[in-house]
């Protein structure tokens, strides 16, 4: 049997003796805690407000509207990925199939929402896909700016004692 210790401060075992590679990536420990959607949320609150200023300077209230639209069903969704989620795979002896009806009932209430606002002609269609792509872009610039982080600097980095 190998020996076993934690890399990194507190990620996946590595047998004693093998250490972490400098340019490998640190397992994402803080991927599941509640602070990173909080900062998505809050990234992606900083994105829609700057696109926000810029689509009021085009004084179309069809532009507002969309990008409001589409940020609203972004979040939306990942709001609701969050909740099943943490539903499905609680500890508690709750029905799991609750989370798993509402996630295929949200596919059909997305498709009737963006058809009801993009054929009565109450969104400009393109407002609406930049703003249900905010949130997308927030998620990826977080993730950009982690990777961006040197090794050794942020909390898994460090030498294991």
């Amino acid at each position: 049997m190998t020996e076993m210790r934690a890399a990194g401060g507190g990620g996946l075992p590595l047998p004693v003796g093998e250490a972490r590679s400098e340019g490998a990536a640190s397992p994402p420990d803080a991927a599941a805690s509640p602070s990173l959607i909080r900062r998505v949320y809050r990234n992606t609150l900083l994105l829609y407000l700057v696109a926000l200023l810029v689509s009021l300077g085009m004084v179309s209230a069809r532009i507002s509207l969309g990008l409001t639209a589409g940020t609203a069903l972004g979040v939306g969704i990942i709001a609701s990925w969050q909740w099943a989620v943490a539903r499905a795979f609680a500890p508690a002896k709750r029905s799991r199939m609750g989370p798993g009806v509402l996630m295929l009932l949200k596919l059909p209430i997305v498709g009737a929402a963006i058809y009801f606002l993009l054929t009565r002609d109450l969104v400009s269609p393109g407002a609406f896909a930049v703003g249900f792509l905010i949130p997308q872009a927030s998620i990826a610039l977080l993730a950009l700016g982690q990777r961006m982080v040197a090794p050794g600097t942020g909390a898994a980095g460090g030498a294991a004692a």
